[in-house]
């Protein structure tokens, strides 16, 4: 007697493509907002270079200022303000709640 596993996960993203989408797209506007609302200002060049692209399957979250990478990491000259990841911290919980309303569960 042995245990058989069923894997649903294609028919599941298939049924459920269009509220998916729709998660996935509130879920990076409201990480962008809050990317937004950590990123330093100095000459607001690295705040208007923060934008999202949705696929089908994921969110990705961009900042294509030539230094973020520096201010995010920071250097061996200056200390890491790590401003995407303070603002998808913050966006976590929410993440979850907006895929439990658009998902239903």
């Amino acid at each position: 007697m042995g245990v058989e596993f069923f894997d649903n996960t294609d028919k599941f993203l298939r049924e459920n493509k269009v509220d998916i989408s729709r998660a996935l797209s509130e879920s990076g506007k409201y990480g962008l907002s809050q990317i937004k609302g950590e990123t330093p200002e100095l000459t607001g060049h690295l705040l208007v270079s923060n934008y999202i692209e949705v696929t089908d399957n994921d969110v990705l979250f961009i900042n294509d200022a030539d230094y973020a990478a520096y201010v995010e990491f920071g250097t061996m000259f200056k200390v890491a303000n790590p401003f995407i990841r303070r603002g998808l911290t913050k966006s976590q919980i929410f993440f979850e709640r907006i895929f439990k309303q658009n998902l239903k569960a």
